[in-house]
C-alpha cells in the first residue's frame, strides 16, 4: 500500500479502516514521505497534508488519550503542532471546501494555510451570511434585550461559546486545567462534577479508613508495598 490513496474518493472512517492496518512503523514512514513532499513544494501541500492526516489519526487512536505524550516515540518530522492542523483540516475538510464556495475559492487551489485560515474564520462567514438572510421575527426576539440592555442568551452559552474555540483530546483536556486554574478551583470543580454524576468524593484518608473497616487493618508489609 502507498501513501497515495484519494482522500476525496474515501470517508474519513474508510481512509482509517485503511490505514489501520499498516504497522505504527510502516504508517510513520508513509507520514515522513509525505510530509518531505510538502517541505519540497507549496503546490502540492494540501493534498498531501490530507494524505498524512488519516495516518495520524490512526495513531493517534493506538496513543489511547496519550497522543501528545507518545507523539515523539513515532519519529516522525513533522512536529506535533502542524500535525494537530492537518488533523483539524481534514476532519472538516468537507466544510471548508463549502466555506471556499462561499468565497468563491476553488478548493484545489487551497493552500494549507488557507484551509486553516478559512475554519479559523468560519464564524465570520457565518455571521455575515446571518446578517443577510436572517429576517425572522423569532430570532430577533431571542437576541432582543428586552428594552433593559442586557441581552438574554441561552443558560448554555458561555460554555458552548468556549468548548467551540477548544479542539483537545481527550487526555490533554487535564493538563489543561491544570495549568489554567488553581487547586481551590479544580477542587471545588471536582466537586460539582461529581455531584452531577451522582457521585459522592472522600478524601484519601477517609477512604483507606472505611476500607480498613470492611477488611481489616493492613499489615506491616502490605503498607509497605
Amino acid at each position: 500500500m502507498t501513501g497515495e490513496t484519494n482522500a476525496d474518493a474515501m470517508s474519513n472512517e474508510e481512509l482509517v479502516e485503511v490505514y489501520g492496518d499498516l504497522s505504527t512503523a510502516d504508517l510513520a514512514k508513509q507520514i515522513n514521505d509525505d510530509y518531505s513532499v510538502i517541505l519540497g513544494s507549496e503546490r502540492a501541500n494540501l493534498p498531501r497534508a490530507l494524505a498524512i492526516a488519516p495516518k495520524l489519526s490512526v495513531l493517534r487512536t493506538r496513543a489511547w488519550g496519550q497522543w501528545k505524550t507518545k507523539f515523539p516515540s513515532y519519529s516522525l518530522t513533522i512536529s506535533y503542532e502542524t500535525a494537530s492542523v492537518y488533523l483539524r483540516i481534514w476532519e472538516h475538510w468537507p466544510e471548508i471546501k463549502n466555506l471556499a464556495a462561499k468565497k468563491s475559492v476553488d478548493p484545489t487551489l487551497l493552500t494549507i494555510d488557507g484551509a486553516r485560515e478559512l475554519w479559523a474564520r468560519r464564524k465570520d462567514t457565518d455571521n455575515e451570511e446571518e446578517a443577510e438572510t436572517d429576517d425572522s421575527p423569532e430570532e430577533e426576539e431571542d437576541n432582543s434585550d428586552n428594552g433593559d440592555g442586557v441581552v438574554r442568551r441561552p443558560a448554555s452559552w458561555a460554555a458552548d461559546h468556549v468548548l467551540e474555540e477548544l479542539e483537545l483530546e481527550a487526555g490533554e483536556m487535564f493538563e489543561v486545567l491544570k495549568q489554567v486554574y488553581d487547586r481551590d478551583y479544580l477542587l471545588d470543580l471536582t466537586e460539582r462534577l461529581a455531584k452531577h454524576l451522582g457521585m459522592t468524593l472522600m478524601p484519601l484518608a477517609q477512604s483507606q479508613a472505611l476500607m480498613e473497616a470492611i477488611s481489616g487493618p493492613a499489615t506491616t508489609t502490605e503498607m509497605t508495598q
